[in-house]
This record gives structure tokens, C-alpha cells and sequence, in this order.
């Protein structure tokens, strides 16, 4: 799974829950590094507290959820494997 892709989906979420100012920023930025370091039950149970409200903190949740075993981005980057999918896409 591609990790800009997933990120994308945080850094919409933010300002749904936030706003659009610095601290918005900030949690969006602390979420995908949770995203980055496998916190997925710490991410999950944050965005769970909102998916009820917003839409797109559930969608988020659903996205998390449906892909996680393919989010070992920390494990992939060990032995130098691309996350990304970039590299790999034909113009």
C-alpha cells in the first residue's frame, strides 16, 4: 500500500476535525507518523472517537482498516523497499 495514498487520507481527516490552521497541521503530521511507525491501534482509537461526526474520519477508519496488513512501512524501509509508488508508475 502505497504511503502517500494512506497519508493523503490523514491529511484530509485533520481539518475535517481541526481546522485549517497550524494545529491542524501538526496532528496531521503526528498521525502519519503513527501511520509510518505501525501505531495503527493508537491511530485507530483516535480517529474512532470522531467517525461518528465526521464522515471523513470514518472513511479514514475504513481505509485503515481494510488495508493495515499491507501498511508495514517501517519494516519495508528496513531492508530499503520502496513505499511508494512513484518508482513504479508508467507515465
Amino acid at each position: 500500500m502505497d504511503l502517500w495514498h494512506a497519508q493523503e487520507k490523514l491529511w484530509k481527516v485533520s481539518p475535517a476535525l481541526y481546522g485549517a490552521g497550524e494545529s491542524a497541521k501538526q496532528r496531521a503530521y503526528d498521525r502519519c507518523d503513527d501511520l509510518e511507525q505501525r501505531r495503527f491501534d493508537d491511530l485507530l482509537v483516535l480517529l474512532r472517537t470522531h467517525e461518528a461526526m465526521c464522515e471523513t474520519a470514518q472513511l479514514c477508519v475504513r481505509y485503515l482498516e481494510t488495508n493495515r496488513a499491507r501498511m508495514g512501512y517501517a519494516e519495508f524501509r528496513r531492508p530499503g523497499l520502496c513505499i511508494g509508488s512513484g518508482g513504479v508508475k508508467v507515465g
